[in-house]
């Protein structure tokens, strides 16, 4: 695997979520805005940030920022290593690929349904930024009904060629459960309340990218009655009304969406949050540590 060793950081600030911060908020807007606004807060953001300090959601905005602004970017030494951290995610995303089709392939010959969640539901579901698809960073998959044996072999088919070595590497997590309640991934209802619930928490697995994925598919929608409608039957059915509702709150009020959440955002605002999706919520927004064990395991075990 490539190193890129001089584009690493030699450590990070520590952020915590849900909301981004400011310097976040620049680069989400050099990924979102009309030219001219976007350049302004990328130069904005490469003036005052403090490159080596910043933390890895800001290094992933910064690759994707280079990745739409191209040359406008410029070629000093922040965006020559933001750059490299493109590179690198788009080499990783390769990797990732060919083991999510092995995986596919193993659980076919286990006669066993394989379910691709986080970024692997992206990349299938073809949601695009700047042209390209979103680089796919972990392995996520439900696989109903799997036994510890048949979780052995797609653990093994997916730790073949140098998808081990990134595996092993802590580079590409690998996650495959065999029971878990989720919403439907397969359609932008389900991709959508499974971004906003799994991420609007103190420590985001998605980084911030996941904001993006929520707009590109709010974006490729056209029904937006149809939609309001299937989030929320998808969001009470997972009992995450409250944390659905508050992060597209959140995301409207910024002038990174372009009115795709609005209707969307007044369906959930209307909706009564049960006592359970606050509790929820709040745990979510005040939990202690890294986060749930679930969301860094790299292979659970069935419920015994």
């Amino acid at each position: 695997m490539p190193t890129d060793r001089g584009t690493a950081p030699s450590h990070g600030r520590i952020w915590r979520g849900p909301e981004p911060h400011r310097l976040h908020r620049l680069l989400l807007s050099a990924c979102r805005e009309p030219e001219e606004g976007a350049l302004a807060a990328w130069n904005r953001w490469i003036q005052e940030c403090r490159f080596d300090e910043e933390d890895p959601a800001s290094f992933e905005l910064g690759s994707l920022a280079v990745g739409r602004l191209g040359a406008l970017a410029g070629e000093g030494s922040e965006a020559s290593r933001c750059h490299g951290w493109s590179r690198r995610a788009w080499f990783l995303s390769g990797i990732a690929t060919d083991a999510a089709e092995r995986l596919h392939v193993a659980c076919l010959r286990l006669g066993l349904p394989l379910v691709g969640v986080g970024d692997i539901a992206t990349f299938r579901a073809s949601l695009r930024f700047a042209g390209r698809p979103f680089p796919v960073r972990s392995l996520e998959f439900h696989v109903p009904g799997a036994r510890t044996d048949d979780l052995r072999q797609l653990h093994a088919a997916a730790m073949q060629g140098t998808a081990g070595e990134a595996i092993r590497a802590r580079r590409l997590p690998l996650i495959l459960r065999p029971n878990a309640q989720h919403p439907d991934v397969t359609t932008a209802a389900g991709r959508l309340v499974w971004l906003a619930s799994r991420n609007w928490c103190r420590f985001p697995p998605g980084r911030i990218r996941w904001i993006l994925e929520i707009l590109a598919t709010a974006e490729s929608e056209t029904d937006p009655d149809s939609l309001a409608r299937q989030v929320t039957e998808e969001a009470r059915r997972i009992g995450t009304v409250g944390a659905v509702a508050e992060a597209l709150r959140w995301i409207h009020s910024t002038n990174l969406d372009r009115s795709q959440l609005a209707h969307l955002v007044a369906t959930l605002s209307a909706q009564p949050v049960p006592l359970s999706s606050r509790l929820r919520l709040w745990h979510a927004r005040h939990q202690i540590g890294l986060g749930l064990r679930s969301r860094f395991s790299r292979w659970l075990q069935p419920a015994r």
